[in-house]
C-alpha cells in the first residue's frame, strides 16, 4: 500500500504527503458542484479534514488554523440543518395529519 501511495505521490509530482493535498484540493472542487446543501458541508467537512492532515505534515500553519476553524463550523452548520430539516418533517407532519382526519371523516360520510 505505501509502495502504491509513494507512486501515485510521485506521478502526481509530489510526495506521498501531497495526496492529503490533492484529495482536500478535489473535495473543494466538488463542494463548487453540489446543490445539496447538507452533501456540500459533508464534502466541505471532508475537504477540511483533508486539509488538516495536508497541513499538519507539510508544516503549514496558515493552512492548519484555517482549516481547524472551518472544521467546527462546518459541523456546526450541518447539525443546525439536520435540526431544521426535522423541525420541517415535524411540521409537515402535523399539518398534514388534520387534513388526512378530515378526508377520512368525509369518506366515512
Amino acid at each position: 500500500m505505501q509502495q502504491a501511495v509513494a507512486w501515485l505521490g510521485t506521478f502526481l509530482g509530489g510526495s506521498g504527503r501531497d495526496l492529503s493535498g490533492y484529495a482536500a484540493c478535489i473535495l473543494v472542487l466538488a463542494t463548487f458542484s453540489m446543490k445539496s446543501m447538507r452533501r456540500l458541508r459533508m464534502a466541505a467537512i471532508a475537504s477540511n479534514g483533508a486539509f488538516i492532515l495536508y497541513a499538519s505534515n507539510a508544516q503549514l500553519p496558515p493552512i492548519l488554523v484555517l482549516h481547524s476553524i472551518l472544521l467546527p463550523l462546518n459541523v456546526l452548520r450541518l447539525i443546525q440543518l439536520e435540526r431544521t430539516r426535522a423541525a420541517l418533517r415535524q411540521a409537515h407532519a402535523s399539518l398534514a395529519a388534520p387534513a388526512l382526519a378530515a378526508s377520512e371523516l368525509s369518506r366515512r360520510n
